[in-house]
């Protein structure tokens, strides 16, 4: 766990929250990825999500929401505008972060020991 996702946790112990990742529907791709923002992406029923990586490394991540992908994500949204990714994200280059998306919120997956092998 990185410093800064330890501190995001200790001071959520003290009731000081975080940001939550808000549903953004667009047709298209846009050319800059926001944080906190959730891209759901295609007209009518969206086929990709895209979030910024919340690690901080600024990568951008795609997920399939297509039913025949494989590997495929499911999206919800929340009746506050916040979205549900699941199964959780778990990025296999660069950063290696591993989370899910709850209601908005980042809950980061321990991966000491997968990582350190």
């Amino acid at each position: 766990m990185t410093f800064k996702n330890w501190c995001c946790q200790f001071l959520e112990c003290f009731g000081i929250r975080q940001r939550r990742y808000r549903v953004v529907f667009a047709n298209e791709l846009p050319d800059a990825i926001r944080p906190f923002d959730l891209y759901a992406i295609g007209e009518g029923q969206p086929w990709l999500a895209v979030i910024q990586c919340p690690c901080g490394c600024g990568s951008i991540i795609q997920l399939s929401l297509l039913k025949y992908d494989s590997p495929r994500w499911s999206l919800y949204i929340e009746n506050d505008g916040t979205g549900t990714l699941s199964p959780s994200v778990w990025r296999s280059q660069g950063c290696q972060s591993h989370f899910f998306v709850k209601k908005g919120k980042i809950i980061w997956c321990n991966n000491r020991l997968t990582r350190d092998r």
